[in-house]
């Protein structure tokens, strides 16, 4: 299956939570931070392995597709980059007028990343209602994902 690609990755993906912990400890000692550890910070885990399980489920259908058409994987590319300015990755949601927050909400992801945020920030307010809603998205595009990868892959793979 497609989940060895994601070697790398999760090389990345420790180095930097590593380096994280690092400069979180550094700053927790000199005073010069808000992150507050304590038992939200166990939050951290369900953000992470519900973030994983969506690119799980988006990597099964894309995997097939980009066998078929090689472009997939440039327009997913592209793809991503805008979903990241609409996920409050790089802002937080309190900087989204009142206005736009329940159309930020409707993205599986934003969830996801408030969850994160809410698990590490102690002023972070939780939606729980659309982490509900974007967990249920993610079994959803987990299971079809699965399903497609399986009946899919077959026919797009060459067979000696």
């Amino acid at each position: 299956m497609h989940v060895t690609a994601l070697g790398p990755a999760v090389v990345e993906f420790t180095v930097v939570v590593v380096s994280a912990a690092v400069a979180a400890i550094y700053f927790a000692i000199y005073g010069q931070t808000s992150i507050v550890i304590g038992w939200r910070s166990l939050a951290v885990v369900p953000a992470i392995l519900m973030i994983l399980l969506f690119v799980i489920g988006i990597t099964c259908v894309t995997a097939v597709l980009n066998n078929m058409a090689r472009d997939v994987w440039y327009t997913t590319r592209y793809v991503l980059s805008g979903w990241v300015l609409l996920t409050p990755v790089y802002y937080p949601l309190s900087a989204v007028p009142a206005p736009w927050k329940e159309y930020m909400l409707l993205n599986p992801l934003t969830p996801m990343v408030e969850l994160f945020r809410w698990s590490i920030l102690p002023a972070q307010e939780m939606y729980w209602h659309a982490l509900a809603l974007s967990g249920a998205l993610t079994a959803i595009l987990l299971l079809a994902g699965l399903i497609f990868f399986i009946k899919m892959a077959p026919r797009s793979l060459d067979v000696a």
